[in-house]
């Protein structure tokens, strides 16, 4: 289990210099572990503000921090939803070969969740959403970049 401490910075996600989203907030969800890993999901409560031109779920970048500080990586989100309006499934963005469609099959069954595609999922209204990304145990801290 990944510990409750992780520290999520940068309150704000910049596209050309103007912000367009604010982090509302982070928690951890183990209804998105991979089976047989020490993962969770990490779900960010994102209000996006204002539509970039081309904006979709790709662009919603997590990056994690090592022990001293220095990016150790990035990673995108592998599902997200709209916490406004009548359909609040969460979005699977496959980007491989049936990865997220095997491991969450169980989500797609209880129509829980819908497949999509690659990150490319536009945007294209302003309201609060969720994102998900997959930690490991190690990852205490990091930051959503543009």
């Amino acid at each position: 289990m990944i510990s409750k401490s992780i520290v999520w910075l940068v309150a704000a996600v910049v596209a050309a210099s103007q912000p367009v989203a604010d982090v509302a907030g982070v928690r951890l969800d183990d209804g998105f572990r991979l089976v047989g890993s020490d993962s969770s999901g990490l779900i960010a409560t994102i209000r996006i503000t204002a539509i970039a031109p081309g904006m979709t779920a790709g662009n919603f970048i997590a990056r994690v921090f090592g022990d001293k500080g220095k990016p150790a990586g990035e990673m995108a989100p592998l599902a997200m939803r709209a916490l406004e309006g009548a359909d609040r499934r969460w979005v699977l963005l496959e980007s491989s070969a049936g990865t997220l469609q095997k491991s969450y099959a169980a989500m797609l069954k209880a129509n829980a969740a819908v497949l999509h595609q690659g990150k490319n999922l536009p945007i294209v209204r302003t309201g609060s959403y969720e994102f998900v990304y997959l930690v490991g145990p190690g990852v205490k801290r990091g930051a959503f970049v543009e």
